[in-house]
């Protein structure tokens, strides 16, 4: 599954959500009535709601201009916590042949030499491996090449993470 991410402004409480999801690649021809949405509202406090939605319907046609796709998300809100004038941020989760290999985007070590990510091998031992990355979806990043799913990766890595250095992993979830 591939996740699209926008911040949208919510509509009025009582109506369903709508709002142009930009496009990303050839994605547009695949939102259709039915996908299940992911809806995150952060209140500023750090409070952040999770909704459930679906897409109800689209344009079915993309704005040139700004290549955008009017989408109706249907959310229920029956505690009114989705509130006017506040913004959101939607998950599109649309199916794909070959999803991409996603990581968090503070993974990434940016040297001269290229786009790093630190692995931890099965005996615990630092080792940086070159990766080619593909779209920046904010919190994570698609790696085309050079990385494996199960691999695992050190998030935040300072500088005190060196090649062939021993470290204690402890699990990010």
């Amino acid at each position: 599954m591939a996740t699209l991410r926008k911040e949208i402004p919510v509509a009025n409480a009582a109506t369903p959500v709508w709002h142009a999801i930009r496009d990303f690649g050839q994605v547009h021809t695949k939102v259709a009535p039915g996908f299940l949405t992911g809806l995150k509202m952060d209140n500023g406090d750090r409070i952040v709601t999770f909704f459930n939605g679906v897409v109800a319907r689209t344009a079915n046609s993309l704005d040139p201009a700004s290549r955008t796709l009017l989408v109706e998300i249907q959310v229920p809100n029956p505690d009114g916590k989705l509130m006017p004038g506040t913004y959101a941020q939607v998950d599109l989760n649309l199916p794909r042949k070959d999803p991409p290999l996603l990581i968090p985007s503070d993974t990434l070590v940016v040297r001269p030499s290229g786009t790093l990510v630190a692995l931890v091998d099965a005996n615990n031992t630092v080792h940086f491996q070159n990766i080619t990355v593909g779209r920046d979806l904010g919190e994570r990043i698609e790696v085309l090449s050079g990385l494996k799913e199960g691999q695992r990766v050190i998030v935040n890595p300072n500088d005190s993470v060196q090649e062939g250095v021993k470290v204690h992993p402890v699990s990010g979830k």
